[in-house]
């Protein structure tokens, strides 16, 4: 997602039953066969993906509709919108209609040829993800706060960041790479971005898994 300035935009989602690559391998097919639009999919091993283009309009450019199921929440399917939002169109509102006009005609089609009932959901929290401990939580945001380009974070930020890896590898708090990319597209970094900081984040937990730091490494390092 792009930046949403104060606002937070509404997650999206759908439920299933079944698998969600099954169901992403079924949409493919009526993606291509509703109309000229071409979707490109995208498998990797912890992700499989399908986006949507769609016209240009006053409202936005290069849109994309991004359907995505990850290998550990199999029947959840996470649905959003990305794109060069024009005039400040950019709002939680518009942003779900946008969603809504969008993913509802395919999940018409999908119901009545597979006889299901899946649905289109939405609300502030990813149903399916787990949340931080409410210390990790005041780290990040901290992190994000000083982050306020949201592009490149300044030094400050960057110090701020490392406070809160050492945190999590100090309170061993589970939390992948795939989960801290979630955590940053929500608080309001581009996806490029979120992609970079989380592998700054991974490293970081790699590295103190490696090797024995000294006990007061990071207070001789930030004071």
């Amino acid at each position: 997602m792009g930046s949403t300035g104060q606002e937070a935009l509404p997650y999206h989602w759908i439920r299933l039953k079944s698998s969600g690559s099954v169901f992403i391998d079924r949409m493919e097919i009526i993606v291509k066969a509703k109309s000229a639009i071409k979707p490109e999919r995208v498998k990797e091993t912890w992700l499989d993906r399908l986006f949507i283009p769609i016209r240009d309009c006053k409202y936005y450019k290069d849109l994309q509709i991004d359907l995505s199921v990850e290998a550990k929440l199999k029947r959840l399917v996470r649905i959003d919108a990305r794109a060069s939002w024009k005039n400040d169109a950019l709002h939680p509102k518009f942003y779900d209609e946008v969603i809504t006009k969008i993913i509802s005609p395919y999940l018409d089609i999908y119901n009545q040829r597979h006889k299901t009932n899946v649905r289109l959901e939405k609300g502030k929290l990813y149903t399916g993800r787990p949340d931080l401990p409410e210390e990790a939580t005041t780290l990040f945001k901290r992190f994000v706060a000083l982050s306020i380009h949201k592009h490149k974070p300044p030094t400050p930020a960057w110090d701020s960041l490392y406070r809160f890896i050492h945190h999590c590898h100090a309170n061993k708090i589970k939390l992948s790479t795939s989960e801290m990319i979630h955590f940053l597209e929500t608080a309001g970094f581009v996806e490029e971005s979120a992609k970079q900081i989380a592998k700054i984040y991974a490293h970081g937990r790699n590295i103190l898994s490696l090797y024995k730091w000294r006990p007061d490494f990071f207070q001789v390092y930030f004071d």
